[in-house]
């Protein structure tokens, strides 16, 4: 016992350590109200395993840090909806429903008249936190307050879905090994909820529905929310490029490429480096940006693109 407790706080500095480096890098720090680093805490599979095991976003956030989030970018919207995404992600770890979310989400919504979740006044949206609170309390989900707790919960909870009943069906249909495990990957949180300037979305460096062997990029994103909301159909998306809108038929009437022409470069840019210069198969990306300007796109990860059937 003794032992394990000792390394356990060797791991723990050690992971302190390298969080004070984001610290550096983002200029931002973890657990401070006034100016705070949010994390998002995934797996790192050495094969992708989408949806099947435990991702935690914005840990590190309180209602001290939310109010602090909220005199810092003014967006009080924002900074509650931060909160909210962090217990979904947080029930969901412990065995919850993303169902139990949604009904939660569409009494509130019938309750303001609202139609989606970004027309909620701050004082409604905080007011849905807290149901989704109670509804934590009520499986007997428990949750801390404290920033350093939830990071490390949040890690011992992604290594653990490894070997969730779903990750190990998963990978004996997709004929894996049960003997990798997973990384964790902890990353600074990038908010695509930001505002109207702000977004993500999922960009495949070659239409998948040819074989031409030319960058010809199709997607979807989507403004003012983070990329799980595009990933897992919960918005309405909006095409990349022109071309994919004229192509699709559809009555939208904006792209990526005409309300954000800087991301959509910087995002073309990026695919013909990584396809021409490093030789890398098609990509699949999933990108977040934070205003229309250099330096402000992210990529959460890219893969190669899985393959497709050609439509005839």
């Amino acid at each position: 016992i003794e032992t394990f407790s000792q390394a356990s706080e060797d791991f723990e500095e050690r992971v302190m350590e390298h969080t004070k480096r984001l610290e550096e890098v983002t200029g931002k720090y973890f657990g401070r109200p006034d100016n705070s680093l949010l994390l998002s805490v995934r797996s790192g599979s050495a094969v992708s395993m989408p949806g099947m095991m435990n991702t935690f976003l914005n840990v590190g956030i309180n209602e001290r840090i939310v109010e602090g989030l909220i005199k810092q970018t003014r967006e009080a919207w924002f900074a509650w909806d931060n909160y909210r995404r962090f217990l979904q992600s947080w029930g969901m770890s412990f065995g919850m429903q993303r169902d139990e979310f949604d009904a939660i989400m569409r009494q509130y919504k019938k309750k303001f008249e609202r139609q989606v979740k970004r027309e909620f006044l701050p004082e409604e949206i905080r007011e849905l936190v807290r149901a989704y609170r109670d509804a934590l309390k009520n499986h007997g989900v428990d949750f801390s307050d404290s920033p350093r707790e939830q990071l490390f919960i949040a890690i011992r909870q992604v290594m653990a879905s490894w070997h969730s009943p779903k990750a190990q069906t998963y990978r004996k249909i997709m004929g894996l090994s049960q003997d990798w495990g997973t990384a964790v990957t902890i990353q600074s949180m990038v908010f695509g909820n930001l505002d109207a300037s702000s977004g993500a979305g999922v960009m495949f460096t070659h239409n998948p529905w040819t074989s031409e062997d030319e960058i010809d990029p199709v997607g979807d994103f989507t403004r003012g929310n983070q990329g799980e909301d595009v990933v897992g159909g919960l918005v309405e998306t909006l095409p990349l490029s022109e071309k994919q809108r004229l192509a699709e038929g559809e009555r939208k009437e904006q792209s990526l490429e005409t309300l954000f022409p800087r991301i959509y470069a910087q995002l073309v840019k990026t695919a013909t480096e990584l396809i021409y210069v490093h030789n890398w198969a098609p990509q699949e990306m999933e990108f977040t940006f934070q205003g229309d300007r250099e330096g402000s796109l992210y990529l959460l990860q890219t893969r190669n693109m899985a393959p497709r059937v050609r439509r005839v």
